[in-house]
């Protein structure tokens, strides 16, 4: 479990970092030729189908959200290599927000493992009517990683497609490169980092909302 939220947490964005602080910046006309731009944007959309598709049919809890991280990092890529102001934040926020709820993930699922020694989802029907506390927890955590809005998850995903629909647009599952010439990827500056710091303070905003309604429940008890 430790290990799984670590990977979850640190290890999994050392990738996505790398490409955003030292790939792009040290060769950003060979990471935005156009070739590479398409093999990294279908890369990218193929992560994020294949990833959903082989968790949905997932018997078992830790690997349904292993893969389903492969989804999340393949939105990372296609954010970074659509190169927009948006889409560039929502890269961040996304890797921000799934070490996050991801990393919760596994630790909740690890207190379920200790317990039953199984992770077969079957094995665990009719969990809340013994700990409804700690099922409220998963399902809010689950919610966040799936992206539900008004919880952290949905900030990044949606800068992401809101940032990436007009540079890379889709029309049968590839990546065509929208007309005119591409802009080289800049980092925001000062003066222009409001989307970000408007996206950091939802999220806590949000982590704040539902810690406070977590702690104002009193009728949910541990049976």
């Amino acid at each position: 479990t430790a290990g799984s939220v670590i990977l979850a947490g640190v290890l999994l964005k050392m990738g996505t970092y790398g490409f955003l602080r030292f790939a792009i910046p040290f060769f950003p006309d060979v990471a935005f030729s156009p070739a590479v731009t398409t093999i990294a944007v279908v890369l990218a959309v193929v992560g994020i189908i294949y990833g959903a598709l082989v968790a949905m049919v997932q018997p078992d809890i830790k690997k349904l959200v292993a893969y389903s991280s492969v989804s999340h990092l393949g939105f990372v890529m296609l954010g970074i290599w659509a190169a927009t102001l948006q889409s560039v934040q929502g890269a961040l926020m996304v890797m921000i927000n799934h070490g996050l709820s991801t990393g919760a993930l596994f630790f909740l699922i690890g207190m379920l493992y200790e317990r039953r020694h199984t992770r077969d989802i079957a094995a665990f029907g009719g969990i809340a009517r013994v700990v409804p506390v700690f099922s409220l927890i998963f399902t809010l955590v689950s919610l966040s990683s799936i992206g539900l809005p008004g919880l952290n998850g949905f900030v990044g995903e949606f800068l992401v497609l809101l940032g990436s629909f007009g540079r890379v647009p889709w029309a049968t599952g590839v990546a065509t490169k929208r007309s005119g010439q591409r802009t080289p990827l800049k980092l925001p500056s000062s003066q222009n980092s409001t989307p970000l710091a408007c996206s950091a303070l939802a999220s806590i905003v949000t982590i704040v909302a539902v810690a406070a309604s977590l702690t104002s429940r009193g009728s949910l008890q541990l049976s």
